[in-house]
């Protein structure tokens, strides 16, 4: 690597471009899902619980779905690029208990459980599922096949972006990067949907938030932290908690 090379710094043919350090700035980036597709079939299979199954009605489900899907993307390739949104923010906006955006707050207990001085930024992300119509005279199995799909793609893309912005920020030093936080997840209530997307330019990834509600309806808006030491490790049990009262055992407890 040449020391301060411009040419270094504009290589975008680099696994980890940027590979300097991003301090504000909106990225979108377009997800090759087809690169992805092994990781897909195999959280589809864990949806449907295909693995539950015996070993010929698994390959039968496994292959009438990957036949289905392949199809629809072969005749419609624009389906294999989702436009993600990545949008960094200060790690000042990180508080005991919440995420403090100017006027804008939204709690998120675990904050008050993780070590706040270890964090170094925040990146907001959004995007939505590949959207197609599906028939009305389509057999509901190969519906279904679309359905978990679609949620399938959700998952991994939220996943193989844990792994690049982890990439991404540990070029000079290792860091970690954790898992997604967003409505429903880590604290955070649902209705803070509405506000994540207020902050971020969230029709450059095609995501809106009419009538009570995003759309397109597979959508998703959250968080990431970067982090010189992982902080989540003793927050496992919080991963699935939707905040408030109804939340974790210790979002139920929580106080301020």
């Amino acid at each position: 690597m040449r020391k301060n090379s411009y040419k270094f710094f504009q290589n975008k043919e680099c696994e980890y471009f940027p590979c300097h350090k991003v301090d504000s700035g909106d990225e979108l980036l377009q997800v090759n899902i087809g690169k992805l597709r092994e990781d897909i079939w195999e959280r589809m299979a864990q949806i449907a619980f295909w693995e539950k199954m015996d070993k010929e009605m698994y390959r039968e489900h496994r292959a009438k779905a990957i036949h289905n899907i392949a199809t629809v993307l072969e005749k419609y390739k624009y389906l294999y690029h989702v436009p993600v949104l990545l949008q960094p923010f200060s790690a000042e906006c990180i508080q005991d208990g919440y995420f403090q955006f100017g006027s804008q707050k939204i709690p998120c207990q675990v904050l008050a459980k993780i070590d706040r001085s270890q964090v170094e930024t925040g990146c907001f992300y959004t995007f939505h599922a590949p959207e197609w119509k599906v028939e009305e005279d389509d057999a509901l199995l190969k519906q279904y096949y679309f359905e978990i799909f679609r949620i399938a793609c959700l998952d991994v893309i939220r996943d193989w972006l844990q792994g690049g912005l982890t990439r991404k920020h540990s070029v000079l030093e290792e860091r970690y990067c954790s898992p997604a936080f967003g409505p429903g997840f880590y604290g955070m209530e649902l209705e803070a949907a509405e506000t994540l997307l207020s902050l971020m330019n969230a029709d450059k990834a095609g995501v809106s938030y009419e009538k009570g509600a995003m759309h397109p309806a597979m959508s998703v808006a959250g968080i990431y932290l970067v982090s010189k030491e992982d902080v989540l490790p003793v927050c496992r049990d919080c991963e699935h908690c939707i905040g408030q009262k109804g939340g974790c055992e210790f979002c139920g407890n929580y106080t301020r």
